[in-house]
C-alpha cells in the first residue's frame, strides 16, 4: 500500500498536509532547491566528509552570500507550520547563518521564522521572526559554537516556539509572518573573511 493513495492518509482518513525533508546525500542538491550566489568565490557543495550534508561557502567580502531556497514556491502556511534542522556554522566571527522558513525575494528576506547565528548582533543562537520589518530576535541564551545542533520550531496559535534538542528555548509572539513562505538556508559573510556553514538535515511541514 505504500505506493498507493492510501499511504497519504492517516488513521482518520484525512489527507496528510505537505511535508518535505532532505538528508543532503548524493553528489548534488535535489532539484527542489534553488541556489543564488553572491561573489565569485561563493559556492555550494555536497560535503564528502564522514558527516555528509551540504556546505555553503560565502565570501570573502562584505555581505557575500549563499541563498539556498525553493525558488519562490510558497507551500508552507505562515499560520500553522514547522521546521526541523541539524546544522552548524564553522566560525564565530563575521558570520551570519539563517535557516528555517521565509518569504524570500532574491536578495532579501521579507518575512521569516528562522534560527539565526549572527556573530555581529549577538553571541547567542536566537529565534528570529519578521513581518516586512526589522523583526524580533529572541535569544536562546545558548552561546554560539561550531558544533552541530538539532533545532526545531512550530508556528501555531499566534506563536513561534523554537526547541533545541527537544527543549523549548525561545518563543516569539510578535512580527510573525502574514503570508505563506518557503524553506530557506542563507550563509553570509559579514566582513572580509570567508564564511561556511554545514547542514545535515532539513525538514518543513504544515500542521
Amino acid at each position: 500500500m505504500t505506493n498507493s493513495f492510501s499511504s497519504l492518509l492517516d488513521t482518520s482518513s484525512i489527507v496528510r498536509k505537505p511535508r518535505f525533508w532532505d538528508w543532503f546525500t548524493g553528489s548534488s542538491l535535489r532539484l527542489e532547491w534553488s541556489v543564488i550566489l553572491s561573489g565569485a568565490e561563493s559556492a555550494v557543495s555536497m560535503n564528502d566528509s564522514v558527516d555528509g550534508g551540504v556546505r555553503a561557502t560565502a565570501g570573502p567580502g562584505s555581505l557575500r552570500r549563499v541563498n539556498i531556497e525553493f525558488g519562490d514556491i510558497f507551500q508552507f502556511d505562515h499560520l500553522s507550520s514547522g521546521w526541523i534542522l541539524v546544522g552548524r556554522a564553522n566560525q564565530l566571527v563575521d558570520h551570519l547563518y539563517i535557516i528555517g522558513l521565509g518569504d524570500i525575494r532574491t536578495t532579501s528576506i521579507r518575512q521569516d521564522v528562522t534560527m539565526r547565528i549572527d556573530s555581529v548582533l549577538t553571541n547567542f543562537y536566537h529565534l528570529h521572526s519578521n513581518a516586512e520589518g526589522s523583526g524580533t530576535s529572541v535569544s536562546t541564551g545558548l552561546a554560539e559554537d561550531t558544533n552541530y545542533h538539532l533545532w526545531s520550531c512550530e508556528i501555531k496559535n499566534a506563536a513561534a516556539d523554537m526547541k533545541h534538542a527537544g527543549s523549548l528555548v525561545a518563543t516569539s509572539t510578535t512580527d510573525l509572518p502574514t503570508i505563506a513562505y518557503q524553506p530557506c538556508m542563507w550563509t553570509l559573510s559579514r566582513a572580509g573573511t570567508t564564511s561556511t556553514s554545514d547542514t545535515l538535515y532539513y525538514e518543513a511541514y504544515n500542521i
